[in-house]
C-alpha cells in the first residue's frame, strides 16, 4: 500500500506532464496550420483541417508516398502546389476544384492521363506546370493542356511522350502560350514553319538552354514562391528578347515608330 501510495503521485505527475506536452504540441500545430503557408510535410500525422483550408496558399506534399489526391481539392485557394515524387495516378479533383493555381508540380508520379481541356480552361492563372518523369504517352493530353491559356513553362521530359518523334514540335504547336519547354526556351524557328535561323538564334542553341525547374522551398511563403517564379520568367524573357529574331524586329519597329512620331511632333511644334 505504501509503495502504491508512493508511486501514484509520480504516475499522476507523469500523466499530467505528458498531457501538457501533448497540449502544447497541438497548439503549435494549430498555430502552424493557421499560417497562410503550409510547410513541407514530413509524415501523414500532420492533419489538415478543412476549416483552415481557405487560409492556405502554398501546399507542399512531396515525397509522402501518396497514391491519390484525396481531399486536397478542399484547398481551393492554393496558388502553389507541390505533389511531386509520389505515386499519384489521377489529378482530376485537383484540377476541377483548385482554380487559383499558378504553379503545379506533379513530377515523378504515375500519371498516365490528364483531365479534359474544359477543366484546364478554368485554370486561367496557371503559368508553371511540371509533369516530367510521369507515364504520359498520348498527344491528346498535350492538346488538353492547350486550353490552359496562361501556361508558359511546361516540363514533360523523362516520359513515354518525350520519346516520340517530333515530340517537341507537337507540344510547342499545341500549347501556343508556351515560352519554354523541358530544358530549353522556345526559339522562333520552332514556331514558324519551314524556318531555320543560324546560330545563336537556332532552336536548341546553348543560349536557349535553361533549368526551368524551381522546387518549392521548405517553409516557403507565398511571396517567396512568387518571387522565384518571377525570377524564372525574367530569365526566359531575357533570352527571348536577345535571341528571338521576331521579338527583336518587333522591338526595333516599335522604336522606329516612336522616333517617327517624335519627329512629327517636333516639326509641328516648330511651326
Amino acid at each position: 500500500m505504501n509503495i502504491q501510495g508512493d508511486l501514484s503521485p509520480r504516475i499522476v505527475d507523469s500523466v499530467i506532464a505528458s498531457a501538457r506536452q501533448n497540449q502544447s504540441t497541438v497548439k503549435i500545430n494549430e498555430q502552424f496550420l493557421q499560417e497562410p503557408t503550409l510547410a513541407f510535410l514530413e509524415s501523414y500525422q500532420n492533419h489538415l483541417r478543412p476549416a483552415l483550408a481557405s487560409g492556405i496558399f502554398v501546399l507542399s506534399l512531396s515525397k509522402l508516398q501518396l497514391n491519390s489526391i484525396g481531399d486536397i481539392g478542399q484547398f481551393k485557394h492554393i496558388q502553389i502546389c507541390d505533389l511531386s515524387s509520389n505515386f499519384i495516378e489521377t489529378i482530376d479533383s485537383l484540377i476541377i476544384n483548385c482554380r487559383q493555381l499558378i504553379k503545379l508540380d506533379l513530377h515523378s508520379n504515375r500519371i498516365n492521363q490528364l483531365p479534359d481541356g474544359k477543366y484546364w480552361k478554368e485554370l486561367s492563372q496557371l503559368r508553371v506546370l511540371y509533369l516530367h518523369d510521369n507515364l504520359l504517352s498520348s498527344y491528346d493530353d498535350v492538346k488538353s493542356l492547350g486550353y490552359a491559356s496562361s501556361l508558359e513553362i511546361l516540363t514533360l521530359y523523362d516520359s513515354p511522350l518525350g520519346l516520340k518523334k517530333n515530340y517537341r514540335h507537337h507540344v510547342v504547336n499545341s500549347v501556343w502560350s508556351l515560352k519554354a519547354l523541358d530544358t530549353y526556351v522556345i526559339a522562333d524557328d520552332e514556331i514558324i514553319e519551314k524556318t531555320h535561323f543560324p546560330e545563336p538564334y537556332a532552336a536548341h542553341s546553348n543560349v536557349f538552354k535553361l533549368n526551368l525547374y524551381v522546387p518549392t522551398g521548405k517553409n516557403s511563403a507565398l511571396s517567396n514562391e512568387r518571387q522565384m517564379i518571377q525570377q524564372l520568367f525574367k530569365q526566359v524573357n531575357n533570352i527571348q528578347s536577345h535571341f528571338c529574331p521576331v521579338l527583336i524586329l518587333q522591338k526595333n519597329f516599335r522604336m522606329w515608330l516612336v522616333q517617327l512620331r517624335l519627329k512629327k511632333y517636333l516639326l509641328l511644334s516648330h511651326k
